[in-house]
């Protein structure tokens, strides 16, 4: 068994921005892949708003790269890692409300897209997987949202 070492050590903006700026056209391929995979899905439709979520949205240079690459800027007055709990949170109250079928059907349509970065597999008891969505599919979600 492996032994567990904890490392804790600063880390500036700087020293972040620097990693970025070795190798940077690297970077921003890695960076914009999943989103041009995203755009590409639109086929020609238009980017009303983008909103950061998740731990690498809160670095700048990843901010740029994609409001660059979207021509859209971010739209940002949620915390990008609580935006995800948030978001889950909205989702779920409307599958319970469509399991009673109490779905709100006055609510503007909102699609989300997005591309997963790993293959997810479903693992049964006997341990046998199955491919349920392969890594790098871009994917609609379709849900309703609720007015501003």
């Amino acid at each position: 068994m492996a032994k567990k070492v904890d490392r804790d050590f600063p880390l500036t903006r700087s020293q972040i921005e620097e990693y970025f700026t070795d190798n940077k056209n690297e970077k921003e391929k890695q960076i914009l892949g999943p989103v041009k995979e995203v755009v590409k899905s639109l086929n020609g439709r238009h980017v009303d708003r983008l909103i950061f979520v998740g731990g690498s949205s809160s670095i700048p240079y990843v901010r740029e790269c994609v409001e660059r690459e979207v021509g859209v800027r971010g739209y940002s007055p949620l915390n990008p890692d609580e935006a995800i709990s948030q978001g889950a949170a909205i989702y779920g109250a409307y599958l319970v409300l469509k399991e009673k079928g109490q779905v709100l059907n006055n609510l503007p349509h909102i699609e989300i897209k997005d591309v997963t970065p790993l293959d997810i597999h479903m693992v049964s008891s006997d341990n046998s997987s199955k491919l349920l969505i392969k890594r790098k599919k871009s994917y609609t979600l379709l849900c309703f949202g609720f007015a501003e």
